[in-house]
């Protein structure tokens, strides 16, 4: 979804996780945001497109989209209560 809201889709991205096959619908999705930095994956060669996504996950690809749009969120307050079970990434 946040490919084709902020308009990073690109059709001649290619992506070679072991669990996200070249006929998946979702494959040129997954391939466009890993070509502009905003996911990562899951480590191990593996972006585990069928697991449910985290708060915290979904907040990292939104700070990275900002940030590769020339703005810088590093310091913006954190006010959720759990806070502390936050991963560092």
């Amino acid at each position: 979804m946040v490919v084709n809201a902020f308009g990073l889709y690109n059709e001649n991205a290619s992506v070679d996780f072991y669990d996200v096959s070249k006929n998946s619908w979702s494959y040129k999705y997954i391939a466009s945001a890993l070509d502009k930095g905003i996911i990562n994956g899951v480590g191990e060669n593996r972006f585990a497109p069928y697991e449910n996504i985290t708060r915290q996950d979904i907040s990292v690809i939104l700070y990275r989209i900002l940030e590769n749009s020339g703005k810088n969120y590093e310091n913006m307050e954190n006010g959720f209560s759990d806070k502390a079970e936050i991963s560092g990434y």
